[in-house]
């Protein structure tokens, strides 16, 4: 599973995966479809990559890195 399918180790860019604005039953739909790389050409899914990022929200949200819990929003984060 590549939550992050075009994400390169050695091209020196963070790449983010945001999904928004889904039903719990599209949420399903989408998770599926990471299995097969194609979850990146739905609407609700954004991609975005850069060597600094923030991240800020109207509210308090988890921040996760490969899978682990990294902190809360709102958070910068770049690549060393």
């Amino acid at each position: 599973m590549r939550i992050a399918p075009f994400a390169s180790p050695a091209d020196g860019q963070l790449n983010m995966t945001v999904v928004h604005d889904l039903s719990r039953l599209k949420f399903l739909f989408i998770f599926i479809t990471v299995f097969f790389r194609k979850h990146h050409k739905f609407k609700e899914v954004s991609r975005f990559t850069g060597k600094r990022m923030s991240i800020v929200t109207p509210y308090t949200l988890p921040v996760h890195a490969d899978g682990e819990l990294i902190g809360v929003t709102p958070t910068d984060v770049h690549i060393l």
